[in-house]
């Protein structure tokens, strides 16, 4: 990145944080983190230069959502992140199901989550974790390995804060067309992403069952003094 293009961002990223600062806001980073290519890192780089010095000037603090074996593979970026600002991080563990998270596409195993935990805590940043209740794949026996998971991290006292929230296949998406879903629900304004009630069933896996699993592990939060955050109003 050239000084001259970097002064550029830098004037339309500050007037972005003046409105932001007029307006209460925080900024919301997303990064997957990991640089194994010397043109993503000078990205990466750049991005969070420009957010060091945002924080530097106008204090401004960030919240960031990353990868669990991002942050395993390259912790010292972790000192980057918060040198720059970032007070928080986000994990997207979805599952410790390796059937489920496999059926999701992903790269990589939950067994990356605790390692990447612990590596932020230990930086002193905030730590939360994303799950997602439902997806196809899932059945009430995979979605217990995620259950004891939740409770692991929370009798070690891993994560700040959990993030929980039940597969919503839109209507039209390729999602929804997943010959595991059984059957979904056809009106529209019920897929809220706080929604604490299914939209759908799976072949081995009835909405009442996704539901009844998404308040058991609810139910385990409020036990150890947290909340799902994902929710408005806290499930009883």
């Amino acid at each position: 990145m050239g000084k001259k293009n970097k002064k550029g961002w830098i004037r339309i990223a500050e007037a972005f944080a003046a409105v932001l600062l007029i307006m209460g806001a925080a900024i919301i980073v997303v990064s997957e983190g990991i640089q194994e290519d010397d043109i993503f890192k000078e990205v990466y780089d750049f991005e969070m230069s420009i957010l060091k010095e945002l924080n530097m000037k106008y204090g401004i603090e960030y919240t960031a959502q990353t990868r669990a074996d991002s942050i395993v593979k390259k912790p010292e970026q972790l000192r980057i992140m918060k040198a720059s600002g970032i007070i928080s991080l986000t994990i997207g563990a979805e599952s410790a199901s390796q059937k489920v998270l496999d059926a999701m596409n992903k790269i990589s195993n939950y067994g990356y989550v605790p390692q990447a935990l612990n590596l932020i805590k230990d930086t002193g940043i905030e730590a939360g974790t994303y799950w997602l209740i439902g997806h196809p794949g899932s059945s009430r026996i995979e979605e217990e390995k995620t259950k004891k998971a939740i409770e692991d991290l929370l009798e070690r006292d891993l994560c700040n804060y959990y993030e929980v929230k039940l597969f919503l296949p839109f209507p039209g998406t390729k999602s929804s067309k997943d010959s595991r879903i059984s059957s979904f629900d056809s009106n529209f304004s019920n897929f809220k992403f706080d929604t604490k009630t299914p939209v759908h069933s799976l072949t081995d896996f009835p909405a009442d069952e996704i539901e009844k699993t998404f308040l058991e592990i609810t139910e385990i939060l409020h036990n150890h003094g947290k909340s799902n955050v994902i929710l408005k109003k806290e499930v009883a």
